[in-house]
């Protein structure tokens, strides 16, 4: 972004916020987009945690554990999987008008997943005990920003910007990783079958042991 488009657009989200009301309505902005993105990083997240599901489940199977161990990393790191950990596309600052009668929203998050539905990602949903109509429904607190102080509508927005922030770092720190998880898969197959063996292991764990990988 330029510096004079940047500077453009904290003017405005500036003369927004200065009175309660824009406060309120930029409350309600940044309540939406938070939500949006704890929905579509938990699909992310689920993968994980089945990856690290299937893992200590083929404990039991020595015999054909190495092959589970590749089965498991490659469904894992589909090209559909990759898109859905890729960061969404966070809609721009609007007007009040556009804030309460637009989707737009919801739909720039929200898409991707819709568009690139997979059994994988079912299965996914399955293990985290989620159906399609209900999967990911956020229980938000409502509050009622009428009966808040300005200054405590002030601290709940900037600590609303730094939770997205936060979501923004684990989509980045999650599609890493699992990137970086089929690389070094590919590059895998040069090697002899044990060493592979132990690699493919330690490239699991690496991805599923990561707590800064868990929503908050």
């Amino acid at each position: 972004m330029s510096g004079t488009s940047k500077g453009k657009q904290n003017l405005v989200q500036k003369l927004s916020t200065q009175t309660k009301d824009g406060l309120k309505i930029e409350n309600q902005r940044l309540c939406k987009i938070l939500n949006d993105l704890k929905k579509k990083y938990k699909l992310t997240y689920e993968v994980i945690q089945l990856l690290d599901q299937e893992y200590e489940q083929s404990k039991d199977s020595m015999v054909l554990r190495y092959p589970q161990l590749k089965d498991m990393i490659r469904r894992a790191t589909t090209d559909q999987v990759l898109q859905q950990a890729e960061m969404p596309k966070i809609p721009k600052h609007k007007g009040v008008k556009d804030l309460f009668h637009s989707t737009e929203g919801t739909t720039q998050v929200q898409q991707p997943v819709q568009s690139r539905s997979s059994s994988f990602l079912q299965t996914c949903k399955q293990f985290a005990g989620k159906s399609d109509d209900s999967s990911y429904e956020m229980k938000t607190v409502t509050r009622n920003l009428s009966d808040m102080h300005k200054k405590e509508i002030e601290d709940d927005n900037k600590n609303k910007e730094h939770m997205i922030s936060v979501y923004e770092n684990k989509f980045l720190r999650a599609h890493n990783r699992l990137t970086k998880l089929k690389q070094e898969f590919i590059a895998s197959k040069e090697d002899l079958l044990p060493v592979r063996y132990n690699k493919l292991k330690e490239m699991i764990k690496t991805v599923t042991k990561d707590e800064k990988l868990k929503p908050e």
